[in-house]
C-alpha cells in the first residue's frame, strides 16, 4: 500500500518532496554516471584512439537500437504511477511482459544488423554482449521507473550507483595493466546482470511480487499509450548516437574515438538538467494535477534557473576546452578540444529541452514531445549524411547543435500557453549578456592568466544576475 500525505497546499507538498528526494537522486545519478564518465576515460587512455573508437561504435549502435526493448515505458509509468499510485502493481507486472516481448524484437533487430555492417568480428562480439546488458537493463526498468513514479528514490539512488560501479571494477579488473577489448563486453554483461537481480528483488519486496501480466486488453491498451513516447525514444536514440554510427562507416576509428571523447562531456553535462528533470515529473505531475497555476509557476522557475546555469557551464568548458581534454583524456586526445569548442554549445539548449520535454509529459502533449523529437532527429540524420563526408567530425558538431535548437524551437512552440516567447527572451538575455561579459573578460585574461581568467569570468557572471536581483528588489526595471 502507498501512502500519500494530505497537504492543502499543492506548493508545499511539492517542496516538501522534492527538497527531500532532489538531492539524494541528484547526487546518485551524478555519482552512478560519474562513474560511466570514469568507465569511458579509463577506456580510452588504456585503449587508445583507434580501439576506443570500435567501442564507441558498439556501444553507440546499441544505444540507438536499444530503445525498442524499452519503448517509452520508463516515462509513462513514472508519469502516470505519479499522478495515481494505487496503479503500481498492475503497471509493474505489464510493465515487465511488455519489455520481455520487445527485448526479443531488439535482440533480433540486433542479430540482423551485425553482417551488414562489415565490423571486425571482436566489434560483433562486443555487440552482442552490449545488447544483453542493455536487455537487462529495459527489464530492471519495469521496476527502477515506479521507484521514481513512487518517489522512493533511496532505491533508484543505490541502484544507480550499483551498475556502474560494479562495471567500473570489473571492466578494471580484466584490463589492468593490459588492455582486453574482449573482455569489455562481459564486463557490461556482469554489471547489467546484478543490476536486474537486484532491481527485481527490491520491487518484488517493496511494491508487488515479480510476475508476468496475461491481461491482454491492458498490455494493449498500456503498448499503445507508449507509442508516442516509444517513437520519441526512438528519435532520442537516432539524434544522440547517429552521427557516432555515421563516422564509423565514414571516416576512421581514430577519428570516432576523438569525437566521442569530445561528446563525452555533453553527455556528463546533460545528465544534469536531465536528472533534475526526472527528479521533478512525479512531483510537478501531482502538483499540476491540482493547481495548474502553481504548477506552471514552478515550470518556468526551474526553466530560467536551468538556462542561466547553462550558459555558464557551457561557457567555461568551452573556455577551457585545450585543457579538460588533455586533463582527462590525454595528449593523444588533442583534437578533441576543437571539437568540443563547437560541440559543448549543445548544452547550453539542453539546460532548457530537459525541462520543456516533462513538461511536454505532463501536460499530456506526447504527440506534441513526438513531433519536437521527430524534427530533431530527422534534422540531425540529415545534417550528419550532408555533413559529415564534407567536415568529418567537425561536421558531425555542428549537425547535433543545430538539431537540438530546432528541438527547442518545437518544444517552446508547444508550451506557448505557458511561456511566451516574450518569456523566453526575457529567460535568454540575461544568461547572454553575462556571457558575452565573459567572453570579454576571457579575451583579456584569460589565455595569459589561465586561473584569474576563470576566476573572474564567474565572478562577472553571477555579479550579473545579483544585480538584476537587486534593482527589481529595489523596483527598478
Amino acid at each position: 500500500m502507498v501512502e500519500t500525505e494530505q497537504i492543502a497546499n499543492p506548493l508545499k507538498l511539492f517542496y516538501s518532496r522534492f527538497a527531500k528526494n532532489s538531492l539524494l537522486y541528484f547526487c546518485s545519478q551524478v555519482v552512478g554516471k560519474g562513474l560511466f564518465f570514469l568507465i569511458t576515460v579509463y577506456l580510452a587512455r588504456i585503449l587508445g584512439a583507434d580501439d576506443y573508437g570500435k567501442f564507441a561504435f558498439a556501444f553507440g549502435l546499441v544505444t540507438l537500437l536499444s530503445v525498442v526493448s524499452k519503448f517509452g515505458l520508463d516515462l509513462l509509468t513514472s508519469r502516470d504511477v505519479g499522478e495515481n499510485p494505487a496503479f503500481a502493481s498492475r503497471y509493474f507486472h505489464a510493465s515487465l511482459t511488455l519489455r520481455l516481448i520487445l527485448s526479443f524484437v531488439f535482440l533480433l533487430l540486433i542479430l540482423l544488423t551485425i553482417p551488414s555492417i562489415g565490423k571486425p568480428v571482436e566489434v560483433d562480439r562486443l555487440i552482442l554482449f552490449l545488447a544483453i546488458a542493455a536487455t537487462l537493463q529495459s527489464l530492471a526498468g519495469s521496476g527502477t521507473s515506479l521507484f521514481e513514479g513512487l518517489q522512493l528514490f533511496g532505491y533508484r539512488s543505490i541502484l544507480n550507483i550499483f551498475i556502474y560501479g560494479f562495471i567500473l571494477i570489473v571492466v578494471v579488473a580484466v584490463t589492468w595493466p593490459h588492455a582486453s577489448f574482449d573482455s569489455i563486453g562481459p564486463a557490461f554483461l556482469s554489471g547489467a546482470f546484478l543490476y536486474f537481480l537486484c532491481t527485481m528483488a527490491l520491487g518484488h519486496l517493496k511494491i508487488a511480487r515479480v510476475r508476468l501480466s496475461f491481461d491482454f486488453h491492458f498490455l494493449w491498451r498500456l503498448f499503445r499509450m507508449a507509442i508516442p513516447l516509444g517513437l520519441t525514444e526512438v528519435f532520442i536514440g537516432i539524434y544522440y548516437r547517429v552521427d557516432t554510427v555515421f563516422l564509423s562507416l565514414i571516416d576512421t576509428d581514430r577519428v570516432v574515438g576523438w569525437y566521442d571523447a569530445a561528446y563525452t562531456f555533453v553527455y556528463v553535462l546533460r545528465l544534469l538538467p536531465v536528472t533534475a528533470a526526472l527528479v521533478l515529473l512525479p512531483s510537478l505531475t501531482n502538483v499540476f494535477s491540482r493547481a495548474e497555476k502553481d504548477g506552471v509557476q514552478i515550470y518556468r522557475t526551474t526553466l530560467q534557473a536551468s538556462i542561466a546555469a547553462g550558459f555558464l557551464i557551457t561557457f567555461l568548458i568551452a573556455a577551457n576546452s585545450n585543457f579538460v581534454v588533455s586533463l582527462v583524456f590525454g595528449g593523444e586526445y588533442a583534437p578533441s578540444s576543437d571539437v568540443l569548442k563547437l560541440l559543448i554549445w549543445t548544452c547550453v539548449i539542453m539546460f532548457a529541452n530537459a525541462f520543456q520535454g516533462i513538461m511536454l509529459v505532463i501536460t499530456q502533449q506526447r504527440g506534441a514531445f513526438f513531433r519536437a523529437t521527430a524534427l530533431g532527429a530527422g534534422s540531425n540524420l540529415l545534417l550528419n549524411l550532408y555533413l559529415i563526408p564534407r567536415w568529418s567530425m567537425y561536421g558531425a558538431a555542428v549537425a547535433t547543435v543545430l538539431s537540438e535548437f530546432f528541438v527547442f524551437l518545437a518544444c517552446a512552440a508547444a508550451l506557448r500557453r505557458f511561456v511566451s516567447a516574450a518569456n523566453y527572451l526575457k529567460m535568454i538575455l540575461l544568461p547572454l549578456v553575462g556571457t558575452l561579459l565573459m567572453l570579454a573578460v576571457w579575451l583579456l585574461f584569460g589565455f595569459q592568466h589561465f586561473l584569474l581568467g576563470n576566476f573572474l569570468c564567474i565572478a562577472l557572471y553571477l555579479a550579473v544576475f545579483a544585480g538584476r536581483f537587486y534593482f527589481s528588489g529595489h523596483g527598478t526595471t
